[in-house]
């Protein structure tokens, strides 16, 4: 029996806990924390679950595609090859695209806070961005978006890490770090430990509420009436700094009476800057525009805090898009037809209010294809499914600027079969080092210096021709422990790497 221990960490959610992942005859047994990691002293459950999800029963590992129409009880899922699958998908988009134009596509992701989708969230933007459209849609309307964004639309910046070392008062707004940020969750019971007070808001006594100071229950839905009232406390009290609201906050920003929006330079002219927020001079009875970044304006201009304004602006349009206006143009066509729907992730039925819309919106899709890692609710009415790694599959790395933390990720070979290729068995190599870690996986031993080398591979149900394949490792892609290569197709194979290697074999 072979015991191998894995550092990385888990990509579950932004929190990034340390981990180590326990292989046993290369089957992943369990993670637990790694204490020598900067955040590695505590994980949850998604963590401690790792070996059920990677070995769960109902996994989708090869692309299936519909067979029967959409309603039915069974799908009649098909499967089919990997060029048939991504063929279906290209021919899909570019006959939407031409009937339509590229704002009939949309693009769906899972939300990073609770998947390991953020490696690859800037690819799926790229790619997006390469088709043209102005549609993609996650989880960030009813998750980090009040986080991540709001803070930067009121004060001009986002509001970064909370100082937990520092404060004598925390307010947890619908946040549960013990479920969703294990690392804040340990920052905030250590300044408790400190003096600092907690106070909780949460129709749900879970997680930090049950040992709070303070527990504010409303009733779902309705915490914006408390902000509010809190907020108009203030105000009426006049219990807020006038010039500071009116050079570093958002208070002056003009909004449309129409819909609520801000209105910036982009409304004044099509090639207005968006990044320019509005506010009306007093001093000049005129509508003027502010930097991106505050002070809004000088200390003698007084800027209007109150009162309603005229200010001619043509309407424009956004290019990101909540799930509530990918339904609507689907099932409404406003403000233009979407048909073709392609997802990394993402289980709107659950996710997101109004089921019945989303059910009609997702039916009513021309064409709907979903990536994801076992069939969801939401996966019962996609066109075509496809397989994905699980966060214990992927390779990346993560650390601090200069790398001192730095850990490899990936804690067993990936189930799912790439396209196109098949594993082969290592069987004879003469004068070097070379180990068998799994059936298709082997280490090359040596470090440092120039590695060059024949290594004689076995295909199986193959014939024996020799085909000479000449494969070379760049630096660049070299991380100071170890890096991957694919090979496709050889029975003899030269590797060159400047040090140590692992070598992936597939045909």
């Amino acid at each position: 029996m072979t015991t191998e221990l894995h550092h990385g960490y888990c990509a579950l959610c932004i929190s990034r806990c340390g981990c180590v992942g326990t292989l046993v005859d290369g089957v992943l047994t369990h993670v637990d924390p790694d204490p020598s990691h900067p955040t590695g002293k505590a994980l949850c459950v998604k963590a401690k679950a790792a070996p059920e999800a990677v070995y769960a029963p109902d996994r989708i590992l090869q692309p299936l595609r519909r067979t029967h129409p959409k309603g039915d009880a069974d799908p009649g899922w098909e499967r089919i090859t990997w060029d048939d699958a991504l063929e279906l998908v290209a021919d899909k988009m570019r006959a939407a695209m031409t009937r339509l134009g590229p704002q009939t596509l949309a693009f769906g992701v899972a939300t990073p806070s609770g998947t390991a989708v953020a490696d690859s969230f800037a690819w799926i933007h790229r790619f997006a961005h390469a088709c043209h459209s102005p549609n993609l849609v996650f989880a960030t309307e009813n998750c980090n978006w009040h986080k991540d964004f709001a803070p930067a639309y009121t004060f001009g910046a986002g509001i970064g890490m909370p100082d937990y070392e520092h404060t004598r008062c925390i307010l947890l707004w619908g946040f549960n770090p013990a479920t969703s940020w294990l690392a804040q969750a340990t920052a905030v019971q250590q300044a408790r430990k400190r003096g600092a007070k907690l106070i909780v808001i949460d129709p749900r006594r879970a997680g930090l509420a049950a040992s709070a100071d303070l527990w504010l229950r409303p009733r779902p839905g309705s915490d914006g009436a408390l902000a509010l009232g809190l907020a108009h406390i203030l105000i009426e009290t006049e219990r807020f700094d006038r010039e500071f609201l009116t050079r570093w906050s958002d208070a002056p920003f003009l909004v449309a009476d129409n819909d609520g929006r801000l209105l910036t330079c982009a409304d004044l002219s099509n090639d207005g800057d968006a990044g320019h927020p509005l506010v009306w001079d007093e001093t000049q009875s005129a509508s003027r525009a502010c930097p991106n970044r505050p002070p809004n304006a000088a200390p003698e201009t007084r800027l209007a805090l109150r009162g309603h304004f005229k200010v001619k602006t043509p309407r424009g349009q956004k290019g990101w898009i909540t799930s509530r206006d990918l339904f609507r143009a689907v099932v409404e066509g406003e403000p233009y037809p979407i048909s073709c729907l392609i997802s990394f992730g993402s289980n709107f039925l659950l996710s997101k209010p109004k089921t019945r819309l989303s059910e009609a919106a997702l039916e009513k899709l021309d064409f709907f294809a979903l990536a994801d890692l076992v069939e969801t609710p939401t996966a019962r009415y996609a066109d075509l499914l496809l397989p994905v790694c699980s966060a214990w599959e992927r390779l990346d790395q993560s650390g601090d600027e200069d790398g001192r933390h730095a850990r490899p990720r990936q804690a067993r070979p990936a189930p799912c079969a790439g396209r196109g290729l098949r594993p082969v068995r290592l069987v004879a190599i003469s004068g070097w080092g070379w180990r068998c870690q799994s059936a298709d996986r082997w280490r090359m031993l040596r470090s440092g210096g120039r590695i060059e080398q024949s290594a004689q591979l076995s295909m199986p149900n193959r014939s024996a021709a020799d085909v000479d394949v000449e494969i070379t490792i760049h630096p660049s892609r070299l991380s100071n422990r170890s890096s991957w290569i694919c090979l496709r197709g050889p029975v003899e194979t030269r590797v060159s790497a400047p040090g140590p290697a692992w070598l992936e074999a597939v045909a």
